[in-house]
C-alpha cells in the first residue's frame, strides 16, 4: 500500500550534528557523498593542528628542512589552499539548511552545549588542564608553577559555530524564506532565491574583503570594533567578555589600567 511504498523510498539517516532525520533514498545518496567529504576535508584540518601547526604556523621557514617532500606538498595541497575548511563548512551548512527547512524542535540543546563548551575552556577547563599536568608529573612542582592558557586557536572554532548558527538564524533563514514567498510559479521562486543567494554571497564576500583591507595606521578593518571601549584591562565587563569572544594571549591583563581591546573578530 502506499504507507509501505513510502516507508520504502525514505529511510534515517544523520545530518552534520549526527541527528537522525527522516530522507528520500536520493537525499540518503547526497548525504552520504557529503558525509565522505566532509570526512576527508576533516582530516587535513586535524593533522594541520596535531602534526604541522607547532612548525608550520609559527616557524614556516623550517618546514622544508623538517618534513620530507611529500609531507611538504601535502601542505601545500591541503592546507596552504584552505579548500578542506571550506569544504567541511559549505557540507555541513547544506545540510544544516535541510534540517532547518524540517523546522525540528529541541535544536537549540545543541547550540546551548556549544556555548557552554565555549564558556567552560576558559575556566575552569583551564584549571583542570593545570592539576591533570601537575598529576602526571609526579607533584614534583607547585600546582602553581603549571598554567595553560585559553589560546584562541581552540576556541575559536567554538565561537566561530555560534556565529555561523545565528547567522544562519536570524539572516539566511528568514531572508530565504522571504524569497521562497516572491512569485506564484515554481520557475518564479527558484529564480528569486537564486537571485537572491547570488546577491547575499556577493554582499558577504564584499564585506569579507573590506574586512582584510588595512586602514591608514596599517591595522585590518575587522580588528577596529572594540566591544570595551572607555574601559580598563581590570575591568569585571572585560573580564566577562573574555569568556564568550576568544581574545589573543595577554590581550588584556589582570588588574591592569591600561585601556581594555575587545576584538569581536581576533
Amino acid at each position: 500500500d502506499a504507507s509501505q511504498a513510502v516507508a520504502a523510498s525514505e529511510r534515517s539517516a544523520p545530518d552534520s550534528l549526527g541527528i537522525s532525520r527522516r530522507v528520500g533514498r536520493e537525499e540518503v545518496q547526497e548525504l552520504d557523498v557529503m558525509s565522505a567529504a566532509r570526512g576527508i576535508a576533516i582530516l587535513p584540518v586535524i593533522l594541520f593542528h596535531w602534526y604541522y601547526m607547532p612548525i608550520a604556523w609559527y616557524q614556516p621557514q623550517t618546514v622544508t628542512r623538517q618534513f620530507p617532500f611529500p609531507s611538504v606538498l601535502f601542505i601545500n595541497m591541503c592546507i596552504g589552499m584552505n579548500w578542506p575548511m571550506q569544504l567541511f563548512v559549505l557540507t555541513s551548512g547544506f545540510q544544516d539548511r535541510a534540517a532547518a527547512e524540517q523546522r525540528r524542535a529541541g535544536e537549540w540543546r545543541g547550540d546551548l552545549f556549544i556555548l557552554l563548551l565555549l564558556v567552560l575552556s576558559h575556566h575552569p577547563f583551564l584549571e583542570v588542564l593545570d592539576a591533570l599536568c601537575w598529576i602526571r608529573h609526579g607533584f614534583q612542582e607547585p600546582l602553581t608553577a603549571y598554567e595553560t592558557r585559553p589560546g584562541t586557536q581552540v576556541r575559536w572554532y567554538l565561537y566561530f559555530y555560534l556565529v555561523c548558527r545565528a547567522l544562519s538564524s536570524w539572516v539566511f533563514a528568514p531572508f530565504l524564506n522571504l524569497l521562497q514567498r516572491h512569485g506564484s510559479e515554481i520557475e518564479d521562486r527558484e529564480l528569486s532565491v537564486a537571485t537572491g543567494s547570488t546577491v547575499m554571497v556577493l554582499l558577504f564576500w564584499a564585506i569579507a574583503w573590506f574586512g582584510e583591507t588595512k586602514k591608514a595606521d596599517r591595522q585590518l578593518w575587522r580588528e577596529v570594533p572594540n566591544v570595551c571601549t572607555g574601559l580598563a584591562q581590570k575591568d569585571t565587563f572585560v573580564w566577562a567578555v573574555e569568556f564568550l569572544i576568544p581574545q589573543l594571549d595577554g590581550t588584556n591583563l589582570p588588574g591592569s589600567n591600561h585601556p581594555a581591546y575587545c576584538a569581536l573578530f581576533d
